[in-house]
Parts: C-alpha cells; sequence; structure tokens
C-alpha cells in the first residue's frame, strides 16, 4: 500500500476553525486508487474529509467536544443538543427523523421519545444499572445484578429468562 502524507498546521477549515490537514493516497483494489484528504480541529477530531472520488462531509463540534452538527456532499445532515452536564438531549436529521432525551441527577437516560412515536422508559439500580425499561408498545424488560454489577438475570414481558452464569458465581 502506498501512501503519501503531509502536514499543514494553521490551516483553515471549511467552519473558519485552526486546523491540521493531513492527505493521503489510499491504493483500493489492483488498480484503483483514491486520494483521501482529512483536516482536523485542534484537539484532534475531525472536522473535514474529502475522497477524491466526490464524497465530502464537515462535522462541527461544540466547545465540550460534542458533535452538533453533520452534513455531507449527499445532503444529508444531522443535528445534535446537549444539556449542561454533556447529555445527548436532541437529535434530528434532514430526512426529518427526530429523538428526544431525558436524564436523571446521575446522568441516567430515563425517557426518551422519537418522531415515529416511539417511546421508552428506564428505571436504574442505587448503583446506575438498568432494572426495569418499558416502552410504548407495552414491551418490558427486567434485569438483575450481582454483587460485582454483572447482569446475572434478565426477563422480558414475552416471557423470555436468560440467567447469567459466571466463573466466580454462588
Amino acid at each position: 500500500m502506498k501512501r503519501r502524507d503531509f502536514l499543514r498546521i494553521g490551516g483553515l477549515s471549511c467552519l473558519g476553525i485552526p486546523a491540521l490537514s493531513f492527505a493521503g493516497e489510499i491504493k483500493i483494489g489492483k488498480n484503483r486508487k483514491e486520494i483521501i484528504e482529512k483536516e482536523y480541529d485542534k484537539n484532534g477530531r475531525e472536522i473535514h474529509y474529502k475522497s477524491s472520488k466526490g464524497f465530502e462531509h464537515w462535522s462541527k463540534f461544540d466547545r465540550n467536544g460534542n458533535a452538533v452538527h453533520y452534513k455531507n456532499s449527499k445532503g444529508y445532515e444531522h443535528w445534535s443538543k446537549y444539556d449542561k452536564n454533556n447529555n445527548n438531549t436532541y437529535y434530528g436529521n434532514s430526512k426529518g427523523f427526530e429523538n428526544w432525551f431525558e436524564y436523571d441527577e446521575n446522568k441516567n437516560n430515563i425517557y426518551s421519545r422519537n418522531s415515529n412515536g416511539y417511546e421508552k422508559w428506564r428505571e436504574y439500580s442505587k448503583d446506575n444499572k438498568v432494572i426495569h425499561t418499558r416502552d410504548s408498545s407495552g414491551y418490558e424488560t427486567w434485569n438483575e445484578y450481582d454483587e460485582k454489577g454483572r447482569i446475572v438475570y434478565y426477563k422480558t414481558s414475552k416471557g423470555d429468562e436468560i440467567i447469567h452464569k459466571y466463573g466466580d458465581s454462588k
């Protein structure tokens, strides 16, 4: 595999952020080559990708490093929003799909719903382990854990049961 790399420090990205840029030649198959260029922000996050085959995408991050926007050359985009604890509270995309999330004080995802009407509720133990889930279709799950925090029992509202045994289980 032939590879050609260069480094440019202090370049400007398409998002107006000082960036590092890398480019390389990747051999695909016997005679097909594709040149890939990637641009990174000062924190090492990829903010721009460009292929010699014509595909590109751009990513934008907030000051906490959360991905807040993605866009590609085929017209697809998605967006995310975060709360003060960096929990993802919203996701939406250019195809009209949306998701909303709620969290407890321990940053556990306790509720989610999407634009298709699906909802899911989660309950947690004092150790922040999921012990019960329920969704808008009525499907439920229950989990039990051992003293090491490993799941030992799983049951569903459809009657499925799984018992987990470990080498050191009593």
